[in-house]
């Protein structure tokens, strides 16, 4: 079942209101109001209404004169409008009960005649009324046809639009169909074709493997009969090999024995001469061992004594600073102002805020390479306060190195003196 959305999408688009609808609808007003005006004036002239009634009772009486009311006149029907109802006409006067006539003999008094029933008739509506009645009737009906019609045509393109619809989607379904059915084809012998085109192919690889097991077969057979040919070849040359062998073997042999003896004498000889030739060299050995220990001991002890001057030196330099000084470098020769140098180098890198009783004092031994570059420092006077030989040892690492004396030496072993104040 189509849905109203599939119906909406293939209906045809509404028709908008147009000029000349209007103007059409605004025309057959105009007409209207103008007969309607031609209707009144046409019957403008009414005659007066009459009205007639018969009263009958039980006894003869005479009949009440006519009484004729004349009617209003009409007020004029405006043309836009309708026109006021005609006013009802006055009602007929009650006629009086008759007397009744003495009879001849006393009878009881009839019992009163009732009145008769006064007839009000409804006056009927003026021409102009009618007119403009039939003309309601008449603009009504038109309205209602007219909107039936509307209302049919609107039914019959809805009608068309769902059929329209239903055609072209009946339409769009056959055509994807075919489409589908031509792409299934299509798909089918595509598939045909490719298995068609797969069994050739294996039909031909099959073929080439074939001819490819024929030839390795040929080629096999005709390895094996070369193999034979060698095989034999190889078998009749070790045969002759084999006696050439033992031929020489047997030769060998001798001459192996001959070699045998010789070699047992030379190795006698090598051995005497290797053990002579090793004595010498631990004699060697041993000799240079002792003067390599007395060269080293020398050594150790003029480094000894150095280290000792330097140590002298170096107190003697520090004496001279006075109590303020913070350091003093000790060495075989320094400059005078060396000192000072080092002092300049260290003194800014000491961290050391802590309040400190007297003044204290910390001596470091300090290495360094011919550069200038520290490579140990050792504390080997303690100055009696942990933080300040902390700080001064976290000092010479931050220097990193020593600066160079005046002749471009760097003294080394040094033993520093550091004082807080």
């Amino acid at each position: 079942m189509d849905s109203p959305a599939d119906r909406l999408e293939f209906a045809p688009p509404r028709d908008k209101g147009s000029p000349r609808a209007f103007g059409l609808a605004l025309l057959v007003h105009v007409l209207l109001i103008a007969a309607l005006t031609w209707g009144v004036n046409w019957k403008r002239t009414d005659e007066a209404a009459s009205f007639e009634a018969e009263l009958w009772s039980g006894v003869p009486q005479p009949a009440a004169p006519q009484r004729v009311e004349t009617p209003p006149p009409a007020p004029a029907p405006a043309p836009a409008s309708e026109p006021a109802p005609a006013p009802e006409p006055m009602p007929p006067e009650p006629v009086a009960p008759p007397v009744p006539a003495p009879q001849p003999r006393p009878v009881p008094a009839p019992p009163p005649v009732a009145k008769a029933p006064v007839i009000k008739e409804t006056p009927p509506l003026p021409d102009v009324d009618i007119a403009l009645e039939k003309e309601k009737k008449r603009k009504l009906l038109q309205q209602q046809k007219q909107a039936e019609l509307l209302k049919a045509e609107k039914l019959q393109e809805k009608r068309e639009a769902e059929l329209q619809a239903r055609q072209e989607k009946e339409q769009e379904r056959k055509k994807e169909k075919e489409q589908q059915a031509r792409q299934e084809l299509a798909e089918r012998k595509a598939e045909e074709l490719a298995e068609r085109k797969a069994e050739e192919q294996a039909r031909k690889a099959e073929a080439k493997k074939q001819e490819a097991r024929q030839l390795a077969n040929e080629k096999e057979r005709e390895k094996e009969k070369e193999k034979e040919k060698r095989t034999a070849a190889a078998n009749a040359a070790a045969a002759a090999e084999k006696q050439k062998q033992a031929a020489a073997a047997s030769a060998a042999a001798e001459k192996q024995k001959q070699a045998a003896a010789e070699k047992q004498k030379a190795a006698a000889a090598a051995t005497a001469a290797a053990n002579a030739e090793k004595q010498k060299e631990a004699a060697a050995a041993a000799a240079a061992a002792k003067q390599k220990a007395a060269a080293a001991a020398a050594s150790e002890k003029q480094r000894q004594a150095a280290i000792q001057q330097r140590i002298i030196a170096m107190a003697g330099a520090g004496g001279s600073e006075g109590p303020a000084g913070s350091g003093a470098a000790k060495s075989s020769g320094p400059s005078a102002g060396y000192a000072g140098k080092v002092k300049a180098k260290v003194l800014p890198n000491v961290v050391f805020n802590d309040d400190v009783e007297g003044n204290p004092k910390a001596e470091v031994e300090v290495r360094t390479t011919a550069d200038g570059t520290i490579m140990s420092q050792r504390l080997i006077k303690s100055s009696g306060n942990k933080a300040w030989d902390d700080a001064v040892i976290k000092a010479i690492v931050r220097t990193g190195s020593l600066p160079r004396d005046v002749d471009g030496r760097v003294p080394t072993p040094m033993i520093i003196e550091f004082r807080p104040n």
